[in-house]
């Protein structure tokens, strides 16, 4: 891969930096839909979603998960500031089924906790549909 082709790409969680690389591209899902990054992309900052990021580095693909957060874009620098984020291979398949079954089974007994309840069961399908996808 042509160095020529290569950004500056960083994953931070409030916890950890889990990325610093170089990369060819990036996948990402904003709270619109997925937004790919190529080298020299016009500056953007945008707001993500919930779902997945997958870079593509000299030596191959690594996917995330990541729930929400910012990504910002300039003179070939990615910033990804997400609450959370995971490799996709170290999702538990099973304890996420067994968290989501738990949340869908829940009564809300307010409009705060059925928004809660509902902002759970989508973070917890997303990782599913990512890990069972990717396995």
């Amino acid at each position: 891969m042509a160095r020529e082709n290569l950004f500056h790409c960083q994953l931070i969680t409030p916890d950890a930096a889990l990325a610093d690389e170089l990369v060819s591209s990036v996948v990402v899902t904003a709270h619109d839909g997925e937004l790919g990054v190529l080298r020299d992309r016009a500056p953007l900052l945008c707001r993500l979603g919930v779902g997945g990021l997958r870079m593509q580095t000299p030596t191959g693909t690594r996917q995330f998960f990541i729930d929400g957060g910012f990504m910002q874009v300039y003179s070939n620098e990615l910033v990804i500031l997400t609450p959370q984020a995971r490799p996709i291979d170290q999702i538990p398949v099973q304890d996420t089924q067994r968290q989501l079954k738990e949340w869908q089974e829940k009564t809300a007994h307010s409009l705060a906790e059925q928004e809660t309840k509902d902002v759970e069961v989508r973070r917890l399908r997303a990782q599913l549909r990512l890990a069972v996808k990717n396995k």
